[in-house]
């Protein structure tokens, strides 16, 4: 159904953005239905972090019920599929933060929940602070994603400042933060997202 991510080399950090000014409200269900609408296969990214905003996405017509909540961690496409984030999207892990960040910053909760996202992966594939991006380092593009008031370095220097490779010890922790936050989150939406991928598709091969 996915093409393979291949070996991870990359961690791609994202805002998910919108035209207006006001508070941005998404979660991993809309912007899951954004991607069925655009003609993609599914949700782009691999995770999707919370704000706790809530409100209205219109898709396709229908106005959809957007809600996270702050610092959540949701889980997009199966974390051995390639996404359709930032080209080359083979080996890059993509992670959407809610909100524009053109217009405002993250939420603490939303940078707890990234840094300990991002140091999990970091783990478990044995990446560097300097493996974790924002798309625009990733890909040549007018973008600037993850947003002007999101400093990559000072977030990798924060990476830098609590990852020790060696210490398996933290590496259980973080991983333990991790599982706990996703299990809390308002939804986990993989398998929801698979079976509408498998209704989309026979609707298109039909």
């Amino acid at each position: 159904m996915f093409e393979p991510i291949g070996a991870v080399r990359r961690i791609v950090i994202h805002h998910s953005t919108e035209s207006f000014q006001g508070p941005v409200a998404a979660n991993a269900r809309v912007l899951h239905l954004k991607g069925l609408a655009r003609g993609y296969d599914a949700i782009s990214y691999h995770y999707v972090i919370g704000n706790g905003v809530k409100g209205y996405h219109e898709i396709n017509g229908r106005k959809e019920w957007a809600e996270s909540a702050d610092g959540s961690i949701e889980l997009g496409r199966p974390l051995d599929s390639k996404g359709a984030h930032a080209i080359p999207n083979e080996g890059a892990i993509g992670i959407v933060v809610v909100g524009n960040f053109n217009v405002s910053k993250p939420t603490e909760k939303q940078l707890q929940s990234l840094q300990n996202l991002v140091l999990h992966l970091m783990y478990r594939f044995k990446l560097t602070p300097a493996d974790v991006v924002g798309h625009h380092e990733h890909q040549q593009t007018d973008k600037r994603c993850p947003g002007k008031n999101f400093d990559m370095d000072e977030f990798r220097h924060s990476l830098n400042a609590r990852f020790n490779p060696n210490d398996n010890i933290q590496a259980a922790i973080v991983s333990r933060r991790v599982e706990m936050v996703v299990k809390s989150s308002v939804q986990t939406m993989t398998a929801e997202m698979l079976a509408s991928v498998t209704s989309h598709e026979r609707k298109n091969q039909g």
